[in-house]
């Protein structure tokens, strides 16, 4: 899948599609995982956090229609992938600072 397999590509964007607004809703909940961040970290670093939801929500629903077999539909599809492992990246950054600062 060097070059990104255009069903794998396909299966793994629609997946994605369908649990991303749940676990972003999930951490955006009231006393969820983005009011202990805004607790801990300040506002600025939930407020970037929801930021980058809706960002990533908006890309996914942009490559959900598009043909993968194109070039131009695997770069976005592997450039949002790169985006979310950021945004996921960050996050555990923040949850570890968060976890390691308790007691």
């Amino acid at each position: 899948m060097r070059d990104g397999d255009p069903d794998t590509l396909r299966r793994g964007i629609d997946r994605l599609a369908e649990i991303l607004p749940v676990h972003f809703a999930y951490e955006e909940r009231p006393n969820g995982f983005l009011s202990r961040i805004a607790r801990r970290n300040g506002d600025e670093a939930a407020d970037l956090l929801r930021t980058q939801h809706g960002e990533l929500l908006e890309a996914i629903a942009d490559i959900a229609w598009r043909d993968l077999a194109l070039t131009d539909g695997r770069e976005r599809a592997m450039a949002f992938a790169k985006a979310l492992a950021e945004h996921e990246e960050y996050e555990g950054r923040l949850a570890l600072h968060w976890v390691s600062s308790q007691g």
